[in-house]
């Protein structure tokens, strides 16, 4: 098989795979095609031209590196089930960066199209969730509108509310870099429609209520719009006006709801006395933990305590849950309705407690490398989204379950590809390219 033929199957499994993100009732698909992927790439051979190009990039030693210290981290795991599960978790992002790091590069059109699929199924995707809700609204007569918030709106699609906002807001991202490159070439009709495309998906994740990330996609969006202003000398005013209408209408909405105001107005209860208050309440009154930003701090507590005791090598891929929910009992934290499931709602954290210093560094050294790629080609938007992968991992603990795995290793790669080929990544940088 010829490298053009090989090229059009990693285009078709590449979508397939962007398609199926953000639907776990078709999971399988996304997996399989995953599977699918590295068999290709393990038969299409080339070794000798695969290993140059890997070769010339130091972040393809730190994923490399990274993804070791975990499997070196089960040695001294006492779980090793539950370590070679989360290791299977983790394959996706240690294949992705070998993969579209030493093929032939796809075209930019190719990649273009994958991403744009991407949106096209989060499109599809709230659809589904909206007229479910519409439905329960008109003839389900429920007396609350809860169906229309967090996880409950979620559910026709059985995705975590909060890594669908997360997928929202790179569409958002995206959308918004796309309408400021061609502003000047879109006619009237296509500008509207991203821009009402953009307002939508605002709107979609104002109802999942994921605070950090409509924060972070609010505010990226609108240091990317000041440096394409910048890039531009200020000849696109207008529409960089027309785009500041976002936050205000997001202000607006939450102002509206009651349930949004209180999900927003629970950020200043990230706070120490704010875990005491809740402690006190469940102790005393048998009530539930009133406010969910001091469970994340007393999940943080409790991961910090962990850290305190392994700081050095980690407790090891397998025993990380076990010892943070043996934190938990010894801290008396128990969460609504027992459930003591909860991981570290920090993605450096929970690195730190599974391997140790050596993890957390090399971690931060894949977003420094490719925060440091983008800056040196100017590369403003894959900036801007390795910071926005970064912001949310200081709240979530994103490269924990498949989706944020899968979606990191994805589209990180792609979007590099997306700006530079690899010819020119070769002569000028002299990096091949992960992030």
């Amino acid at each position: 098989m010829n490298e053009v033929k090989y090229n059009k199957l990693y285009f078709y499994i590449l979508s397939i795979i962007a398609i199926t993100l953000c639907y776990p009732k078709i999971n399988a698909i996304n997996n399989i095609s995953i599977i699918i992927l590295g068999i290709i790439w393990i038969a299409e051979g080339k070794w000798r031209e695969k290993k140059l190009r890997l070769i010339q990039s130091p972040i393809i030693l730190l994923v490399v590196s990274f993804f070791l210290l975990h499997v070196i981290s089960l040695l001294y795991s006492h779980n090793i089930t539950k370590g070679l599960q989360t290791l299977v978790d983790y394959i996706p992002l240690l294949l992705f960066p070998l993969v579209l790091g030493s093929i032939s590069c796809l075209k930019k059109g190719d990649i273009y199209t994958i991403v744009s699929l991407f949106i096209a199924s989060c499109f599809v995707a709230t659809f589904i969730c909206v007229l479910t809700a519409v439905k329960i609204s008109l003839w389900d007569n429920l007396q609350t509108d809860d169906h229309w918030f967090y996880d409950l709106f979620t559910r026709p699609i059985e995705l975590n509310s909060i890594y669908f906002s997360f997928f929202l807001g790179f569409c958002i991202l995206c959308l918004g870099a796309y309408l400021f490159e061609n502003i000047g070439k879109l006619s009237l009709l296509k500008r509207t429609g991203l821009f009402l495309l953009i307002i939508y998906f605002l709107g979609v994740m104002l109802l999942l209520t994921s605070r950090t990330t409509l924060i972070a996609t609010l505010l990226l969006g609108a240091i990317n719009c000041l440096l394409y202003l910048i890039k531009t000398e200020g000849r696109n005013m207008k529409a960089l006006g027309s785009l500041m209408i976002a936050p205000i209408l997001v202000v607006i909405l939450i102002s509206q709801s009651s349930f949004l105001t209180q999900r927003f107005s629970d950020i200043k209860n990230l706070n120490t006395s704010a875990v005491t208050e809740n402690l006190h309440s469940r102790q005393k009154l048998n009530l539930p933990w009133s406010s969910s930003s001091a469970i994340r701090v007393a999940i943080w507590e409790s991961s910090l305590s962990v850290i305190e005791n392994n700081f050095f090598t980690g407790v090891g891929i397998g025993d990380t849950q076990e010892e943070l929910v043996k934190m938990y009992y010894k801290n008396n934290y128990v969460f609504e309705n027992g459930y003591q499931g909860h991981n570290a709602h920090n993605q450096f954290l929970q690195t730190m407690m599974t391997s140790g210093i050596v993890g957390v560094l090399l971690l931060l050294g894949i977003f420094m490398v490719g925060f440091f790629l983008a800056w040196r080609q100017k590369n403003y938007f894959y900036m801007t989204f390795i910071l926005y992968i970064f912001l949310n991992c200081l709240t979530e603990a994103l490269l924990q379950r498949q989706k944020g795995i899968v979606f990191f290793g994805i589209m990180s790669n792609l979007l590099f590809f997306y700006f530079f080929t690899k010819q020119e990544v070769k002569t000028k940088s002299k990096m091949a390219v992960y992030s």
